[in-house]
């Protein structure tokens, strides 16, 4: 692909990512109680719980922020990356019964779906997001490139 089709394709997932991470920061904000009986029903210790409500939606939007300004986009794919690991991370744990019990999927974005489900649409994030820092990188790559070469 040239670089112009990349530039697309990496806005699309950027627009995409912050779309999808704003709307989850707004909706924990906006239904905060029910958000903190959510995390309060996972299997993890309280102080990862408290740490969780506090700092999550928070968090999203900071990925956010930094997907929507140009100079600080790569960084923001690469915290995008990183906070769809950490979540995918946990919903296997969760498939390897490496918990007590297997808790409601509450928390998520997605509530009416399975814990499996839930992994394989966190997966295919993941996927786009690593296209994301790929297409970005090449499309840096290829402006340094043709600045040497004029």
């Amino acid at each position: 692909m040239n670089t112009k089709s990349w530039t697309i394709v990496t806005e699309v997932i950027r627009d995409g990512l912050i779309f999808l991470f704003f709307f989850i920061a707004c909706s924990k904000l906006l239904r905060y109680h029910a958000f903190t009986d959510s995390i309060m029903a996972q299997p993890l210790p309280w102080f990862l719980q408290m740490l969780v409500i506090y700092t999550l939606p928070y968090i999203l939007l900071l990925i956010s922020v930094l997907l929507i300004i140009p100079r600080w986009k790569l960084l923001g794919l690469y915290a995008a990356f990183v906070f769809m690991g950490v979540i995918s991370t946990y919903i296997l744990l969760i498939l390897c019964h490496l918990f007590p019990r297997i808790p409601c999927s509450c928390a998520g974005l997605y509530t009416d779906i399975t814990w499996t489900n839930q992994l394989l649409i966190n997966l295919g994030i993941l996927s786009m997001v690593s296209l994301g820092i790929y297409g970005t990188k090449l499309i840096h790559l290829k402006k340094m490139m043709y600045e040497k070469t004029n």
